[in-house]
């Protein structure tokens, strides 16, 4: 399966060169300056935009859905409230 997501990615990254689309250069996620990949929803294999290894990774390891990202983000916000 991350074979096939991996492939996604680099058949994508490939087709916007070939279409002489700029490639940012900061992270649509963190805004961090570094080398972007191109991230894509795993359902519907569209393009979502250009983000760092670092969030990708992140996002992939939250369930790659908005669910996962609420349920760390209110882990985050309990553990605040209780320190």
């Amino acid at each position: 399966m991350f074979l096939y997501h991996q492939s996604i990615a680099v058949r994508g990254r490939k087709q916007w060169i070939k279409e002489q689309k700029q490639i940012p250069i900061h992270c649509q996620s963190c805004g961090k300056q570094a080398k972007l990949c191109y991230d894509h929803d795993h359902t519907t294999e569209q393009h979502r935009g250009w983000i760092c290894q670092q969030c990708n990774q992140g996002i992939s390891l939250l369930g790659d859905n908005i669910q996962g990202l609420l349920n760390a983000l209110h882990y985050l916000q309990h553990d605040t409230n209780n320190n």
